[in-house]
């Protein structure tokens, strides 16, 4: 896995099952990291290992951008 850059980071929000959060808990505790630095990790593996296909930061700008504006 590549290393986690030090970029800037933004607060997000997501919605999961409390069972699944629950063992992201424990498991980040387990591993001594926040649980932000797990679900990264996560998501950066996942992205790596599938993401052959992605949109660029200017899309995703733009779409969050669109959802902002409607207010979801």
């Amino acid at each position: 896995m590549s290393e986690i850059s030090e970029e800037k980071r933004e607060t997000v929000s997501v919605k999961m099952k409390p069972s699944l959060w629950k063992d992201a808990k424990k498991a980040a505790i387990d591993e001594g990291i926040t649980v932000s630095e797990l679900a990264e990790q996560a998501i950066q593996e996942w992205i790596e290992k599938h993401g052959k296909n992605l949109i660029s930061d200017a899309e995703a700008k733009a779409i969050a951008r669109q959802y902002a504006k409607k207010g979801n």
